[in-house]
Parts: C-alpha cells; structure tokens; sequence
C-alpha cells in the first residue's frame, strides 16, 4: 500500500513539472474542445527558428563557392554600416522632434530623449563594432564610401515611402510580447479593480447567503463567480433577455468599502437560476465582466478608430490574459470560471437555438462538477 502511495505522489510531481515545463495553465482541462480554436495561444518562436535555418543555410552555400564566405561578411558589413548610418541620421532627426516636447515626455532629460531616439546601448556598440569591419574591409579592397551612401540612402527612401510598415502579424507580435494591447490593460484592471477586491471574504459571503436562502448554493461548483465572456461584446444588463431559462434568483450580501474617494461603495453580485432542458433548476452566480462594455462602446466610436476586428482580437486577449491572470492566483482561481461565449461564429441551429447561452452555462456547471467528484 505504502508502495502504491509513493508511485503516485512520483506520478504526481511528474505531471506537475510536466504541466510547468511546457506552461500549461491549470485549468487547461476547461479550455479544451471548442475553446483551443476560438482563443489564440501564445505564439511561439518558429519564425526566428526558420530564420536561423535560412542563415545557416546560406553560410553553407557561401562555404561552397571559393572566397564565399569573405564577400559574405563583406556584404554583411556593408549592410549593417548603412542600416546603422540611417538609425543614427532616424535618431538625430527624431531627437530635434523630441526636443520640443522635453519637459513634458522626459522631465527636461536631454539624456532620456537620447536614449528614446538611438534606442539601447547595444545598437551602439553594434555600430561600433561595423564601423571597424568597415574600416578594414577598406583597407584590404578599397570600397568607395559612396556604395554605403547610396545604400542608406535606399533604405532611408523605402522608410519615407511607408514601405518600411510593420505587417499586422509583426505588430501583434511586439504588442502582445511587451503587453501593449489594450485588452491587457483590461483584464488587470479587472483582476486588480474587481476580482481582489470581492474574493478575498468569498466564502463567508456565500455561507452568509446559504444561511438566508436554505443553502442554495451547497454545491460547490455552483459557489464559483461565473463570467461571461462574449465574443460579439454585446452585454445585456438582464440576462433573461439574452436567455430567458436564465432567472434572476437573489443578490448576495453586500461588500462595502470606501474606494477612489467614495465612502462605503458597495460591491454585490446576482444569484441566477438556470433551467435545463427537462425545466430543472440549476443555480450559480453570473455576470459579465462590465469593463468589456469598453471595447464594444470603442468599436461603435468613430473616433476611437477601433474596428470590430480589433474587438474580436482584444476580447479573445482579454480571455487570454484573465485565464493566466487568474490561473497564477493560488488563492482566488477556485472561485472564478471564466466562460467564453461564442456568440459570432454561430451555426444555424445556434442561430436558432433561444437557449444557447443557458446551456452554454450548465456544461460548465457540470464540468465543475465533475471535476469536484
């Protein structure tokens, strides 16, 4: 017996560092099936790897041809002089821009501009660096310092041309590597803004309701903050006109504290009553996220030039990144489930299906359910 207890905490700990190699969230037993192709994951490094490919690739075919390799690494340096040549001409005339606004982006640091406009040290010393490539290259063959002219003079004409843009796929790269969406800023605002604040007295607040309402909450999968996560960014302030088998039951008690200069503000959330197929009452806690509101009110703004593409993407990173957010948590992830709702992509029977969201709710009951068991 002793022996089969061991195997499984072995088991375990493997499964664990398992699950922690290949950053797998805790609850990606809940974000399979459906979900895994509506919510884009984390992109990976394939383009750098084929890039690495295609370097090493042409380095081998240099190695082939006689005196390949040395007009390789000619061409190279000659390349990287001009690039570094145009950066610095890009960083002077950036820095003359930058100037007049000193005070109010850098706090009058002429040093701070700089570093905004050349960027970090180790372009610096990449320039550096091709300077003395440079400097030897023309000492052993003479190259006229007009070619490198000519070549930064190309490449400055394709940037002021606008031909030097990022793709769409190169900018949602860097905004979701440095966090710069806007559905970031969203979700920890959410998280931080919300979510901290109701569920550190979580439990008390729910045996408070069970002991007034005949414990209608006991089961414990129904105890969890249910949110509804709409991919269209539609938010009905009832949800009995999204699904009418979704019944407004009760508010739980009330959290009161004094916050952003408003004394006792309340914060509260609605007990619904969810009707299956055979009429049979199920309950839980459910709302949607209002900070989503946001983004649907930016979508239908002009002026916000917010399209309803850029919605979609921002709602399914705002999923995303709550997930994570949520899934690191120890204390609070058992109290949230996070429910996508596809509600754009729908088929026919969806589209006629009155009852969608309902049922949508109850799978995840029960999958809470089961994994209580």
């Amino acid at each position: 017996m002793n022996r089969v207890k061991i195997s499984m905490k072995c088991c375990s700990l493997e499964l664990t560092k398992l699950l922690c190699y290949f950053e797998m969230p805790l609850s990606y037993e809940f974000q399979t099936g459906h979900t895994t192709d509506i919510i884009p994951k984390t992109r990976g490094n394939w383009s750098v790897l084929e890039k690495v490919i295609i370097v090493i690739v042409v380095l081998l075919l240099s190695c082939i041809k006689t005196n390949g390799l040395q007009e390789l690494g000619d061409s190279v340096a000659l390349y990287f002089l001009a690039e570094c040549i145009k950066a610095t001409v890009n960083g002077i005339c950036d820095f003359t821009e930058e100037c007049r606004h000193l005070q109010a982006r850098y706090h009058g640091s002429y040093l701070k501009a700089l570093e905004a406009c050349f960027g970090s040290v180790q372009k610096t010393a990449v320039l550096m660096i091709m300077s003395v490539f440079f400097y030897l290259l023309r000492k052993r063959e003479n190259v006229p310092f007009l070619q490198v002219i000519r070549l930064c003079f190309c490449s400055m004409l394709y940037s002021v041309l606008g031909l030097h843009r990022l793709t769409p796929a190169e900018m949602s790269v860097i905004c979701e590597k440095e966090k710069l969406n806007v559905a970031h800023g969203l979700a920890w605002s959410y998280y931080i803004g919300y979510l901290k604040i109701i569920l550190p007295g979580w439990k008390k607040n729910i045996a408070k309701f069970n002991e007034k309402h005949n414990n209608l909450l006991k089961q414990k999968a129904s105890q969890k903050l249910h949110v509804l996560i709409p991919l269209s960014g539609v938010i009905y302030d009832k949800l009995n006109e999204a699904d009418n088998n979704i019944i407004f039951q009760e508010n739980t008690p009330e959290i009161s504290l004094d916050r952003g200069g408003v004394q006792r503000r309340t914060y509260k959330q609605s007990v619904y009553q969810i009707l299956d197929e055979d009429k049979r009452p199920h309950y839980c806690i459910l709302e949607y996220p209002a900070i989503l509101r946001t983004l649907y009110d930016m979508s239908n703004d002009t002026s916000a030039q917010f399209s309803r593409e850029q919605r979609l993407n921002e709602t399914k990173l705002f999923y995303r990144t709550l997930q994570e957010i949520v899934d690191k948590s120890l204390e609070y992830r058992e109290h949230v489930r996070l429910i996508i709702v596809n509600d754009i992509e729908k088929s026919d029977m969806q589209e006629k299906d009155p009852h969608f969201l309902s049922k949508e709710v109850l799978k995840h009951i029960k999958q809470g359910k089961k994994k209580n068991i």
